[in-house]
């Protein structure tokens, strides 16, 4: 049975998007996913990219925080996880909980 995605997301408080940076910036599938979610008004959003060198990072969060923004999220955190990072899950941890 294949799932439907989720656009409207109107009945959360929080929502969390995650995805590497690809290329300098958001993968094709989240673009398509932000083009078409709705219901962001009010909504705190958190951003978990994962990133080899961490080079596009900063190009990757604003590219998504401009679009939440003008899809009216009204509070957007942040947080990378570089490769070398990816197997410290007391800082992955660390980070989901100081985002919240």
């Amino acid at each position: 049975m294949k799932k439907s995605i989720l656009f409207e997301v109107n009945a959360y408080d929080l929502i969390i998007i995650g995805l590497p940076v690809w290329a300098f910036a958001p993968t094709p599938a989240i673009n398509t996913y932000l083009d078409r979610c709705s219901g962001l008004n009010g909504k705190k959003v958190i951003v978990l990219i994962t990133s080899g060198s961490g080079m596009g990072v900063n190009m990757c969060f604003k590219t998504i925080r401009n679009i939440l923004q003008s899809k009216g999220a009204s509070e957007i955190r942040e947080i990378n996880i570089t490769n070398t990072r990816m197997d410290e899950m007391d800082f992955i941890i660390s980070s989901l909980e100081k985002a919240l």
